[in-house]
């Protein structure tokens, strides 16, 4: 099974708080090296090439998206450009890589930590299909 993943950096990958990547990252990526990977960023705190570059982690990303706003759009675009069977957004903020996600149709899982980890969704379009606690919690999810 082919899959599309799109991952969010901010606070998903990467913890602006401490200037670093969730430790749980690394595992997670590497775990699914064999899918396409796609990374979104919205650009306000930190360039996530850099960070990925210095821990050997840039090459898991067949693309790396800076970008003002998420938007469905976007998304939509992302999608319509892979072959895979299967497609996935993973993100912390349910008003922008959730809903996103979920109105481009990808299934949405929803990891929460840090700032916006007790968030509640506002919109049905805010609903992720799934939750974990931690990036870790993803790989179950996936491979299923």
């Amino acid at each position: 099974m082919s899959q599309l993943i799109i991952f969010d950096w901010n606070r998903t990958l990467f913890d602006p708080d401490a200037q670093a990547v969730y430790p749980e990252a690394s595992v997670l990526l590497g775990a699914l090296k064999n899918n396409t990977i796609v990374l979104i960023s919205r650009g306000v705190s930190s360039d996530p090439r850099l960070f990925l570059g210095r821990m050997g982690l840039i090459d898991v990303f067949s693309e790396i998206i800076v970008t003002k706003k998420k938007t469905t759009q976007l998304f939509r675009r992302i999608k319509i450009k892979n072959s895979a069977t299967s497609f996935w957004v993973i993100g912390d903020k349910l008003d922008s890589e959730i809903a996103c996600g979920n109105r481009a149709g990808f299934t949405t899982i929803r990891v929460r930590q840090g700032k916006f980890a007790e968030t509640l969704p506002n919109t049905p379009d805010e609903q992720p299909c799934f939750e974990v606690g931690s990036l870790i919690g993803c790989i179950g999810i996936l491979s299923s």
